[in-house]
């Protein structure tokens, strides 16, 4: 019995974005979400993961997205999405879908080609793509900001949508800048002609901007949705700030590159560029510890600080680190705070903290996220109602990515539930301490089992992998 006396009692938090594809098994706990009230996750988004694909796959996601997902966990042993879903059963705090990442499957198919897909190509393509759904996963995601799905056309990517049978197709959009408004129309595109609904990845886009084409493509039956989350400064790796013809080439040969003279003389006329817009741009955790008193730093201090010019700075890190940075960036000069509250008051809207947990000074979102909502954007300021907030963290995300039996307080669904005090909610997190844990959530149950009591963990890990309905072990 718990006295809930003043206080909300809640469906779990079911965060449709993040990236803890490892980090849930190296920290099965994982404080950081749990504490907010978060009891499920969406894995193997923007088309990174660790599966399907053999272990070359694996290794160059290991070390490729490494500034995302943290180094390689030595309990890597599986090559399917079966074998994935399996290490998740063996004891998380969290539930955990996954959705087959597009970047394993084209590395498998056509390791870093640049070049478009062939037609037997597509079809391999296509049929991982089905075969990872048949073994558990919710739908597919892909990245194209990142290689190798950076290099696919719009072909490739309805063939991933066919493959995906029904279900989601979710989508870190080709451009958030310059060409967003094609980029969007791309998206949409593959909803039309696979036929599957179409999820969009951190919708980094003014209202005015992305909605219309959003509410264009519902009235036409064309089902889209998207995240947001409470920020307006993204993360992402600092190799994406190379030019995509070199950050194109394995990473061993990459940072081979990145050490010669030659390469950094033809890379300075590209990086010392004002538009890279270096004073926006802080450098993440950093690995290598000769140069992690630059954390923190924008890339211009840092290069500052080292008497250093910014190519060096940057190539410098990214050889120390083999390439395990990433970069927090700020996104003013196309968003600002009325547009993060605009889209997320829109119907086709959910919640998701696109949280990295690779290292310690990482974006603030994956601690943050889901109290900052409900702390400041729901009680002190009323951007949401608090039902209206709850559903976009909740029964809308179940039902976009078919998570069966969760989402709502019903009869025969799981026992996710969170008990939090309205009044105190709020997150501590920051950018300069991005680990603070969230306060106000009294107590969290998965799957019927406490894991938060009276604000203490417990230690239990009673989370599990969710399974599609194509798997025939649906959950």
């Amino acid at each position: 019995m718990i006295d809930a006396t003043d206080l909300v009692v809640s469906p779990g938090f079911i965060d449709a974005h993040v990236h803890a594809d490892l980090a849930l098994l190296a920290n099965p706990h994982m404080e950081g979400l749990v504490t907010q009230g978060v009891t499920s996750v969406i894995l193997g988004q923007d088309g990174l993961g660790y599966a399907p694909g053999s272990s070359s796959t694996t290794s160059f996601m290991a070390t490729y997205a490494a500034g995302i997902n943290g180094p390689a966990w030595p309990g890597v042993g599986w090559t399917t999405v079966r074998g994935y879903l399996r290490a998740l059963d063996s004891g998380t705090v969290h539930n955990a879908a996954f959705l087959v990442p597009h970047g394993c499957v084209r590395m498998e198919i056509m390791g870093l080609s640049d070049r478009i897909a062939t037609d037997n190509e597509l079809l391999k393509m296509s049929d991982m793509v089905d075969h990872g759904i048949g073994d558990g996963a919710i739908g597919v995601s892909t990245g194209l900001h990142y290689i190798p799905a950076a290099h696919a056309d719009g072909r490739e990517l309805i063939a991933l949508g066919l493959g995906a049978r029904g279900t989601v197709y979710v989508t870190h959009m080709r451009d958030y800048e310059s060409g967003r408004d094609e980029a969007l129309q791309e998206s949409i595109e593959v909803g039309r002609l696979a036929r599957c609904r179409v999820h969009i990845s951190h919708l980094n886009m003014r209202p005015t901007e992305g909605l219309p084409a959003i509410e264009q493509a519902r009235s036409m039956g064309i089902d889209v949705t998207y995240d947001t989350y409470p920020y307006l400064y993204g993360m992402t790796l600092l190799t994406r700030i190379l030019p995509i013809s070199l950050s194109s080439i394995p990473p061993a040969e990459l940072v081979r590159e990145l050490r010669d003279p030659t390469t950094r003389a033809s890379l300075s006329t590209f990086l010392e560029s004002p538009e890279r817009a270096w004073a926006t741009k802080r450098l993440g955790s950093i690995v290598a510890t000769e140069y992690q008193d630059l954390e923190g730093l924008t890339i211009d201090e840092a290069a500052r600080v080292r008497g250093s010019s910014v190519t060096d700075i940057v190539c410098d890190v990214l050889v120390a680190c083999n390439l395990e940075v990433a970069v927090i960036g700020s996104r003013h000069h196309r968003q600002n705070e009325v547009d993060v509250e605009g889209l997320m008051r829109h119907e086709a809207h959910v919640f998701g903290s696109d949280g990295i947990f690779a290292g310690a000074m990482t974006h603030p979102r994956g601690y943050g996220t889901f109290a900052r909502i409900l702390g400041e954007y729901v009680r002190d300021r009323g951007v949401l109602e608090l039902e209206t907030a709850i559903e976009h963290m909740t029964s809308r995300t179940a039902a976009i990515f078919g998570l069966t039996r969760r989402g709502r307080l019903a009869v025969g669904y799981h026992a996710d539930v969170v008990i939090f005090d309205p009044a105190t909610i709020k997150a501590t997190a920051t950018f300069d301490k991005p680990q603070g844990r969230a306060e106000g959530v009294e107590h969290v149950f998965v799957n019927g089992v406490p894991v938060i009591r009276g604000r203490a963990l417990t230690g239990a890990l009673p989370g599990r992998a969710i399974r599609g309905a194509a798997s025939g072990r649906a959950a």
